[in-house]
Parts: structure tokens; sequence; C-alpha cells
């Protein structure tokens, strides 16, 4: 019984034993684990990222860091907030996605990137990454939370940049491309497909020879051009490029040094020059037509320089004037050609802004005198004259023609002018022969007829007269001959017992002698009829006369406020005298005639202006054009 009390204590002392040691490997365990988790919250409280900890779908556990992401406390993210509510509405579809995957597979992390949605608002980029782990016996999710929002935003940016630089680059209207520190082609824009009409996707990895025109260009040239560019100096030359279709141009190509993506590269500009060349080439064209037109032209050129000293002359001015080239370039050419006394009116023609035209008299080589023509082209530009073409005609012969001309034409003067005042003074002896006749006869009739003839040739005989006393001896002024005929038709018909007014209004027209004579017969034929029919017992009466000139029509107008015309004025003018002469008188004129017997009576006769041209050849001086 002894030994059993003491087997009894035995097996009793070791389960004491035992249990002493369970419970201190679990003190030590939970030591252990208390050490871990205090390490843990060290080191989660002291991370950059955020960290958290979810079981059942609920915060367990989130960091500081997390909590100053996301914008909230750390216990409104334990108590109160479903992971869901801080996901971007649109995002939402991610996480409830992971959550049926992670509930019903055996998927043990994850990594995700979505938005959230911080307590003020604000949208944020983040990456999330999760592990499975186990919390007293059950399944939880431990993880960490990254802000990648800058990242995101420099991804964006430089993603816009990209693009923003791809639009620029293709915007450009110059042919842009890169070339590698090789030569082929990494990048070209679209002005470069469309100058050379390739695809964008055929100039990659190629070399600028392809777009060559073969036998125009030494490629040999370009290579060292390249390299000159890529060692930092920048080239520029023409070169001539060949299209899709086969067609070749002329282009401008400047290459510059520049770097890609951290690599030396040549960034090369071509420019279309096929419009400048082609005016390159009509301008080499013109100077060429020019050079030959100024040693050809058979005229005298000189061109003289700002300072008026000869530049060039050509053949024309060496065989006017005998000089050479040679002798007087360089020289100032009023010095050498201008005769003693002209030499202000020289100087004033050299120093013109304005092209002038100027008859003159110039000195040979020889000494000798030599009339010409001078033309003078100033070259201004920008306000300044920097040249002047100085060109000389010979009017030598011209002037002694023009003398002899004038002489002779001196000459037909005296003589017209003599044949026009013996034409009035024949017409003065027929009007005094016709005034004899009427003293010697008794017929009142035919008195009144030798009357009116004789008006009829002293209208004529004025003319001649006012035609021998004008300057040109062609034209005379109507207005005045107009008021000296109406006196001497006054004179002849009215008396202080017929008291009849004329009225005159005339613009001094000048009127040749083909339209003078026709005007002044009618104004006789018709100032006589009314004088004699429109105002019988000697009753007052007004006669009024105008003449006018409106652009190139001229207008006569003869009326009075008589009695009228009979009715039957119609029938009986084909038998009056002086009606057909009228009629005779207005178709020499080629006018239209009116007549107007609602007031009286009133001719009025439109017809065109017959101008004097006259010749201005003979006058000498300056004419600036």
């Amino acid at each position: 019984m002894f030994s059993y009390h003491r087997k009894s204590l035995y097996v009793y002392d070791t389960a004491k034993l035992t249990m002493i040691d369970d419970m201190t490997d679990k003190n030590r365990a939970e030591n252990q684990l208390r050490e871990s988790e205090k390490r843990f919250r060290v080191l989660a409280e002291a991370s950059v990222v955020g960290i958290y900890m979810l079981q059942e779908m609920k915060f367990t556990y989130v960091n500081p860091r997390l909590c100053q992401m996301l914008g909230y406390r750390e216990e409104e993210l334990l108590q109160e907030k479903d992971p869901l509510d801080l996901v971007h509405p649109d995002d939402v579809d991610i996480l409830v996605d992971l959550r049926e995957r992670w509930q019903y597979t055996d998927m043990n992390s994850f990594e995700l990137d979505f938005r959230a949605i911080t307590r003020n608002k604000k949208v944020i980029n983040v990456q999330v990454f999760g592990s499975r782990i186990e919390i007293n016996e059950k399944s939880a999710v431990i993880g960490v939370v990254i802000d990648d929002t800058a990242h995101k935003n420099a991804i964006t940016n430089f993603q816009l940049s990209l693009k923003s630089y791809k639009t620029l680059f293709d915007s450009i209207g110059d042919a842009i491309y890169i070339q590698d520190k090789n030569g082929s082609f990494l990048e070209v824009n679209d002005g470069v497909v469309e100058l050379y009409g390739y695809d964008n996707s055929f100039f990659i990895g190629k070399y600028p020879e392809v777009l060559a025109a073969p036998g125009k260009v030494n490629l040999g040239e370009m290579e060292e051009y390249f390299e000159l560019a890529l060692q930092g100096e920048p080239q520029r030359f023409e070169w001539w490029g060949r299209r899709k279709n086969g067609e070749v141009f002329p282009k401008e190509v400047q290459l510059n040094p520049g770097s890609y993506f951290g690599d030396k590269v040549v960034i090369g500009i071509v420019r279309d020059i096929s419009e400048q060349y082609s005016r390159q080439e009509k301008i080499k064209e013109s100077e060429e037509l020019f050079r030959q037109l100024f040693k050809n032209a058979p005229i005298g050129i000189a061109m003289l320089d700002e300072h008026k000293e000869v530049t060039m002359i050509n053949k024309g001015f060496e065989e006017i004037f005998g000089y050479t080239e040679e002798e007087i370039v360089g020289l100032d050419l009023d010095k050498i050609i201008v005769p003693e006394g002209l030499e202000e009116e020289a100087t004033a023609l050299t120093k013109s802004t304005k092209t002038f035209k100027f008859n003159s008299r110039r000195t040979r080589k020889d000494g000798s005198f030599v009339d010409v023509l001078i033309y003078g082209v100033p070259v201004v530009v920008d306000g300044r004259t920097i040249a002047v073409y100085g060109i000389y005609v010979d009017i030598t012969d011209r002037i002694e023609a023009e003398n002899q001309v004038k002489q002779s034409l001196k000459e037909k003067e005296v003589l017209l002018s003599e044949i026009h005042h013996r034409v009035k003074n024949n017409l003065a002896v027929i009007t005094g022969l016709l005034e004899l006749q009427g003293y010697n006869t008794d017929s009142e009739v035919a008195k009144k007829v030798l009357k009116d003839s004789q008006l009829r040739i002293n209208s004529m005989a004025l003319i001649h007269e006012k035609l021998y006393q004008s300057e040109n001896l062609s034209e005379i002024q109507f207005d005045v001959y107009i008021e000296e005929l109406l006196q001497v038709i006054s004179k002849s018909h009215l008396s202080n017992e017929k008291p009849i007014e004329i009225e005159i209004e005339a613009e001094p027209v000048p009127l040749t002698i083909t339209q003078a004579i026709p005007c002044g017969l009618l104004l006789n034929e018709i100032v006589t009829n009314s004088l004699k029919h429109a105002f019988p017992d000697e009753s007052e009466g007004i006669i009024r006369i105008t003449f006018n000139k409106t652009g190139d029509k001229l207008k006569l107008s003869i009326g009075d406020n008589g009695i009228g015309l009979p009715e039957n004025y119609r029938e009986i003018k084909s038998k009056s005298l002086g009606m057909t002469l009228i009629n005779t008188l207005a178709k020499q004129l080629e006018a239209e005639m009116f007549i107007d017997t609602r007031e009286g009576t009133r001719y009025d006769l439109i017809f065109d202006y017959e101008e004097i041209d006259l010749d201005d050849d003979d006058k000498d001086g300056i004419s600036n054009d």
C-alpha cells in the first residue's frame, strides 16, 4: 500500500511536471508571438507603404501610412469602411471579381491596379498586393498598398508629351527625319511622307540614298556632310531627290546634330525648292536677256552707280559718242559728255528720282556735238537711288528734218492765212455786189432775196476772218463767233421800233471749219427766220441761243417765244428755201434735229464733237513718266 502510494505520487509528480513544461512552452510561444507582433507593428507603422489585414472582408489592421494615403482615421477604417467603399465606382467590378475568386478558389496571393477614392474625394491610383494567412484558425489577408498616382501621372504625362511631340513633329510643314549614327532612318514625319510619296514604314531602317536622284548626286559628299553633322557641325546644301513616282526635284537639305533617347543622331530638314530653283533659272534667263539687250541695243545706254560714275556702257553708246568702255568706266559721265553751259541741267537730271525724257545736246569724244533724246531711268531701293540708266538716242537727223518741217509748216501757215484772208475779201466783194444789185432793183422780193444771200455769205466770211485771226488756222472759238454774227444779223433786221431781245449762253468751245460753217449758216438761217416771221406787228419778243458741250456731244439750241410755225409747216418746208437749207445743214453735221413749237419755235441740234489733234512733237523739254 505504501508502495502504491509512492507510485501514485510519482505519477502525479510526472503529470505535474509535464503540465508545467507545457505551460512553459505555451508562455514561451506567446511571448514569441507578442514579440513578433510587436516587431511587425513597429515595422508596419514605420513603413512608407500602406499595410493592411483583412478578415471576413473587414479591416482588422491598417498602418498609419494607409490612413494617411486614404485620409481616414484608423478607427474609421477598422469599424466603418468596407474596402469596396474606397474603390472608384468604375473599378468596383475588379474587387468584386477578386472576392469571388478568393472565396471559391485556392488562390493564395494577388496583385491589383485600380483607382481609389480618398476621404476628400480625390482619385488616386494604387497598387494592392495581398497574401492568404491563418489567424486563430481563420483565413485572413495581409498585404501592402502603394500610391502609384505620381508614377501613373508621370507615365500619362510622358505619353501626352510623346503624343504632343509626334503631333508637332508631323505638323511641321518641312520634311524632317532622324538618322542614327550609322545614317539609317529612325523616324520621319508626315512631311517626308508627303514629299516623297512613300508610306511611313518604307523609310525606317533605310538610308538616304534611296531618296537620291541617280546620276545627279555624289553619295560620297552626302556621307561627308552626315559625318560632319554627327560630329556637331551643322550642314546646309542643295541636293537632288527622287519621289516614288520617279519625279526628280531640287531640294535644300539641312543636317543638325541632336540626341534621341540618349543616343547621338542627325536631324535632317528637307525643303522642296522646285519653285525657287525655277525662279532662279528664270532670273538667270532674264539676266542674260537683259545683258544681250543692253549690249546689242541700237541705242546708247550707260549705267551709272550711286555716285553718278559709269559702271558699263553698250555698243550703241560707243558708236554715238566714240568712247570705249575701258576709257569711260569709273568716270563721272556728266564731266565727259556734257557741253559747257549745260552742267546744271545735267546735274538736275542725274539727281532725279523719277524717270525722265529730255532733248539736249552732248559732246562726242572728237569734240563735235550730237543732238540726243535722253531717257533717265533711276533704280530706287528703299527711297535711295542706287543706280541710273542713261539712254541716249541720236536725233540729229530728226532735228534737221523737224527744222525743215517747221520751216515748211511756217510757210504753209502764212499761205493758209493768206488764203483765208483772200476768201474773206472775195466773199466781202460778193456781198458788196449783192448790195449794189439790191440798190438797182425796184422789186421788194428781189431785195429780200439778195439781202438773205448777203447775210449767208457774211456768216461764212466771218468764219474765214476768225480763222485768219486764230493761231492754228484750223479752229475758231464758236462762242465769240455767235456774238459777232448776231451783231451783224441784228443790224440788218432790227430797228428801234422792233424791240426784240437776243439772249446768248454759249460755252467757249473751239470748232473746226467743217463744223463751224454749217453751224454758222444754221444760226443765220434760223435767227433770220425768227426776226422776219416770229414777231409780227412790231411785237416784243426774245430769241434765245445756247451752245454747250457734254462729253463728246455738242448741243446748239435756237428758239424764240414768237407766234410759232404755221400748222402746215411740214407741207411747205419742201418748198421753202430756208427750211431746205436748215435740213441740209443738219444732215451735213450728222446732227439729230428736234423742233419744238409749244411755246414759239425752238430748234435743238445735237451732234458729235470733232476734235483737233495738235502735234506736240516739236515741244522740247523734260517729260517725267
